[in-house]
């Protein structure tokens, strides 16, 4: 089993402790997953503008708890994932439990650093993934909200609490 906690809000941070937990290294911004663990890789790209995007393609062999701290200031995440789950997959966001059904969940989402948010997978699952970091300061600069703009907060504060996921 792979446990991995984090609470970076830095997608290249990231990549750094995720290759020490497999036993690897990163390499021109990617982590290829050890075979002892499954195949595929987690890439990190920064962006001109300030964003940052994490590509990750994979399938494991091995049970897997991913859990992001939450952290601040906040951040946000928009999230597109296609998994092909194995035998379950639970994601637990702000202690609220849902479990995401077999064979496939395929979805966007929007979530932040306002919570914890782990994910407990059964072994032989398999995962593309494109994730997009926000920073605060992007959202002023192209959208001109704050970071914390009430709507905004409240939005997400209720969204995520409800896991909808797709």
């Amino acid at each position: 089993m792979i446990s991995f906690s984090f609470d970076h809000t830095d997608y290249h941070t990231l990549l750094k402790a995720l290759a020490e937990k497999l036993g690897t290294q990163v390499k021109d911004d990617v982590v290829q997953v050890p075979a002892a663990f499954g195949n595929g890789y987690v890439r990190a790209v920064s962006m001109p503008n300030g964003l940052q995007v994490m590509v990750t393609e994979n399938e494991m062999h091995t049970e897997m708890y991913l859990r992001r701290l939450k952290k601040e200031p906040v951040y946000y995440i928009l999230a597109f994932d296609d998994i092909r789950i194995g035998k379950q997959m639970e994601q637990i966001l702000a202690g609220e439990k849902e479990r995401l059904r077999p064979p496939v969940y395929a979805g966007a989402s929007l979530n932040s650093t306002m919570f914890d948010n782990a994910v407990v997978a059964s072994k032989d699952f398999s995962m593309r993934s494109l994730r997009i970091m926000f920073p605060p300061q992007w959202l002023a600069r192209y959208f001109k909200i704050s970071g914390d703009d009430e709507l905004m907060v409240e939005y997400l504060s209720l969204k995520t609490r409800k896991l909808t996921l797709e």
